[in-house]
């Protein structure tokens, strides 16, 4: 240990990291001399800065925890059963009932400290009861100041907890609280004009002692309270907008912009005693790892000349690791196969994927097929999946069949085996490939599956289903669809894999597909599986079963005969084309039958559903002033689902169903304003609303204006 230490000493290496450490000391310091006070000063002051938001943060916390505890406070008061008579039943008030609500109130005011004044207030009659016993009205009121109805000046802020929503209301640097009694219409509140004081003396008491000071003002500017030692002269330190709308402005009466110097003479002396630590420390460490390859570069020439120089130490040494990176890319390649399959996997089940993503993952992944390949899905399973071999003879064809390409090499293919003994097959060719060269291949490779599964001395049976052609990976789970619905039927109906039965299958079952995507508005689903079908079919008779099954599909779903002559005309088209010079015209007679049956399967869908639309608009507008009408009793009348309704209106309407029913008892309310000389508030009940309150927000909302504003312009427009 004394030896290598001795050697380090006197080694130039060692000298030269020495020589570096101590220039780094040097600027160092330096740069603690120039700029250390002024960024340990801009910490201090953001830190400053960080502590002073979270005090304004705690006090509006704690503020509008109060105030909402205060509105259960209010809400549980209104529960008394003297108040909730007199806020229910408010036209049966009697001498001795607002006694006792003066009296309630009364008391509610010496149990909160923080409720300077308390009014209650009964919409229907719309009347104030306040807790002196006075009785007004409640525009004539002291609490009106606080309600921007009442007052321009007044500002309003909700506040919500867990079960509680109260109002907090503000006027000129004096404030108050508004309960409302918790019935979905407006029949009655509970206003309370709160100490400011009182509400904040928690908080005045946590900041007493120090020289700053607290300033609480309402969103209009007015202040509301002031805490702790005032000096106005100094600037603003922190601001915040609480969750009641007033502004919390704290200042700070001490200067933080700088820090003295001795602090950071102590700063400097702390920052060398580190480095020199650190610095005895790493030196040793970094001469050591250094020396290392050095001194075996010097003992593999001076000691051991036989070994050959330092050149071929370094060729080594880049041999080694040239051969560890192969290695590497070994065991890439090794792993690839099953990243691909898990790549191939969730392509299958129709999981999304960026496109260049995917583009990238093919090509790492040293996938045979590409983006714009076309694509068809090949499924294999066991008749008799109990069958003791079955396993044994599933992993026999993925090791096979799992991989490889056609003759030519322009069909590639890939595989898997999934938990269930279900051998699926991946084939990918470029769009140059023929159809019947790609039929060639699947029937060949089908019949090489059936062959190899039997063997020659058992009776055993594979099932073999495919899917349609699909252009772009990205429509590989439409193949996969078609190959599982086709294997399940297959394996359900124990029919054969022969070529004739498993085209007839195929095409009755992806027909029946296409419609029912079209009959469940999926329409750009049923265009996609339309295309990959198509593309496979080049027969006059596979064309003919597609469109018999379209014609049948329709007639399920509704719809008419004469409503079909189209298909009937494709039909007959198809009997007349020859299957040697007419494949390509047989796919275009598909296709035109194809796409009139989704169209017109995708407007019945929406006949069906505007004709849901069209009533409900009916029936309202027949019933508008049954003020019990509910979305639930209108989807109930026309039979169907009250959410289905409500979409429906969405769709169709671009409004809700509640929007829509308001619009009509306004618009027939404002036909009777102007027309007749009946109350407002007769009105309102003969349209549907329950209450003159309800109907004049509902009809100020959608005009702009009160009823009594509508009526009074309107008879100023037409004298007469």
């Amino acid at each position: 240990m004394r030896g290598f230490i001795k050697k380090i000493r006197t080694s130039p290496v060692f000298r030269r990291i020495l020589l570096l450490l101590s220039a780094m000391t040097v600027i160092m310091f330096g740069i603690n001399f120039f700029f250390l006070k002024s960024l340990l000063a801009k910490e201090y002051n953001e830190r400053t800065e960080d502590a002073l938001n979270d005090i304004l943060v705690t006090a509006d916390e704690f503020i509008a925890q109060n105030l909402l505890s205060e509105g259960q406070a209010m809400q549980q008061t209104m529960w008394n059963d003297t108040m909730t008579e007199a806020i229910l039943l408010a036209d049966e008030m009697s001498p001795y009932k607002k006694q006792e609500i003066a009296k309630i109130l009364s008391n509610y005011e010496r149990e909160h400290t923080i409720a300077a004044r308390t009014w209650l207030f009964t919409y229907p009659n719309d009347m104030c009861y306040g807790s002196d016993g006075t009785v007004c009205a409640i525009g004539e009121s002291p609490a009106a100041q606080f309600f921007p109805e009442y007052s321009d000046s007044a500002m309003g802020k909700t506040l919500r907890g867990k079960g509680i929503a109260t109002t907090v209301c503000t006027n000129n640097g004096r404030a108050a609280l508004w309960q409302d009694f918790p019935t979905p219409e407006r029949n009655g509140a509970l206003v309370v004009e709160l100490n400011e004081e009182a509400l904040l003396e928690p908080v005045r008491a946590a900041i007493e002692e120090s020289e700053d000071f607290l300033e609480v003002w309402d969103g209009s500017g007015h202040i509301l309270s002031v805490l702790g030692a005032i000096d106005g002269t100094l600037p603003e330190r922190q601001t915040l907008t609480g969750q009641t709308g007033w502004i919390y402005s704290i200042r700070q009466s001490s200067d933080t912009s700088g820090i003295s110097a001795e602090y950071v003479i102590r700063m400097i002396g702390f920052w060398i005693i580190l480095f020199a630590v650190i610095g005895m420390t790493v030196v040793p460490v970094i001469s050591g790892w250094i020396y290392r390859p050095i001194g075996t570069l010097s003992r593999a020439v001076l000691k051991e000349p036989d070994k050959g120089n330092e050149l071929d130490l370094v060729r080594t040494v880049y041999e080694d690791t040239v051969k560890e990176k192969r290695n590497l890319a070994d065991k890439v390649s090794e792993m690839a196969p099953f990243v691909r399959e898990r790549l191939y996997g969730g392509l299958l089940r129709g999981r999304e994927y960026d496109a260049e993503y995917l583009r990238e993952r093919l090509a790492f992944l040293e996938s045979p097929f590409r983006m714009e390949y076309v694509f068809r899905v090949i499924m294999a399973a066991p008749e008799n999946r109990d069958e003791p071999t079955a396993e044994e003879k599933m992993s026999s064809l993925y090791r096979y069949f799992g991989s490889g390409r056609s003759d030519d090499g322009t069909i590639c293919r890939e595989g898997f085996l999934t938990d269930d003994y279900i051998l699926v097959i991946i084939m990918g060719c470029p769009k140059t490939v023929s159809v019947s060269a790609v039929k060639k291949e699947e029937n060949r490779l089908t019949e090489s599956l059936l062959e190899a599964y039997a063997g020659e001395k058992t009776k055993a049976k594979l099932i073999v289903s495919h899917g349609g052609s699909y252009v772009g990976i990205e429509n590989l789970n439409y193949s996969y669809a078609d190959a599982r619905e086709e294997l399940n039927y297959r394996i359900y109906n124990k029919t054969d894999s022969g070529c004739a039965d498993r085209c007839d299958d195929s095409i009755r079952l992806r027909s029946v597909r296409v419609a029912k995507a079209a009959a469940e508005g999926d329409v750009e689903s049923a265009k996609t599986m339309l295309g990959g079908y198509i593309s496979d079919v080049s027969d006059p008779d596979e064309g003919m079963m597609f469109v018999d099954t379209l014609m049948g599909e329709l007639l399920a779903n509704g719809v008419k005969s004469d409503d079909m002559e189209k298909l009937n005309v494709c039909y007959h088209r198809m009997e007349r084309q020859d299957t040697e010079t007419g494949a390509e015209q047989i796919r275009r007679i598909l296709e035109e039958a194809g796409m009139f049956a989704i169209q017109i399967l995708s407007d019945g869908r929406q006949k069906n559903q505007n004709k849901y639309v069209i009533r409900a608009k009916e029936y309202l507008q027949e019933h508008y002033s049954d003020r019990t009408l509910s979305q639930d009793a209108v989807a109930q009348n026309l039979g169907i689902n009250s959410a289905y309704l409500s979409r429906l209106f969405k769709e169709y309407n671009d409004t809700s169903f509640v929007n829509y029913l308001n619009g009509c008892r306004v618009s027939e309310s404002m036909k009777m304003l102007s027309e007749s000389s009946v109350s407002v508030e007769e009105i309102g009940f003969r349209c549907g609303f329950n209450s003159v309150q309800n109907y004049t927000r509902v009809f100020k909302k959608i005009t702009g204006m009160t009823p009594g504003a509508y009526r009074k312009q309107m008879t100023e427009a037409d004298p007469a």
